[in-house]
């Protein structure tokens, strides 16, 4: 199998079973979901679980989003926590996933539009320093605990 047939498959993998997908990089992304905004609301979060060896992820581009930004959660000096952009990246190393989890590291997606439903399946490309570009598919779902 090609390599372009490879990435094709690990996406299909990604789509289908919503586990974690090797595209072949030796990078597996995991848990995979972006949270279902309230009506009217154009922001979302999105979270995942990237495995792997070495490597940066140095950004996120999504189609369905007019812009789509790693942030960090920072709580400040006077107690408001506040989402900072991540300006380098997030560091994947082996044997210590890089969690994307509510109130740490996260994907914010702006200027949504209805795309992001609850239920959709949003193809997200994550870019990596060294793996290049990885797509998998985020469903839309709300969070725990929300009617």
């Amino acid at each position: 199998m090609t390599g372009g047939g490879l990435r094709a498959a690990a996406v299909l993998v990604s789509w289908t079973l919503g586990a974690a997908a090797d595209d072949g990089t030796g990078i597996a992304v995991g848990d995979a979901w972006i949270a279902a905004p309230p009506p009217g609301v154009d922001v979302a979060a999105g979270y995942a679980t990237v495995t792997g060896g070495a490597d940066r992820l140095i950004s996120v581009t999504a189609d369905f989003a007019a812009a789509a930004e790693l942030h960090l959660t920072v709580a400040g000096d006077d107690g408001i926590v506040r989402m900072r952009p991540v300006g380098d990246g997030l560091a994947v190393t082996a044997g210590d996933p890089l969690v994307l989890a509510p109130g740490g590291p996260h994907i914010m997606f702006t200027g949504l539009g209805q795309s992001a439903a609850d239920g959709a399946r949003l193809a997200v490309t994550l870019v990596f320093e060294r793996a290049g570009e990885v797509e998998v598919a985020f469903p839309v779902r709300r969070r725990a605990g929300e009617p």
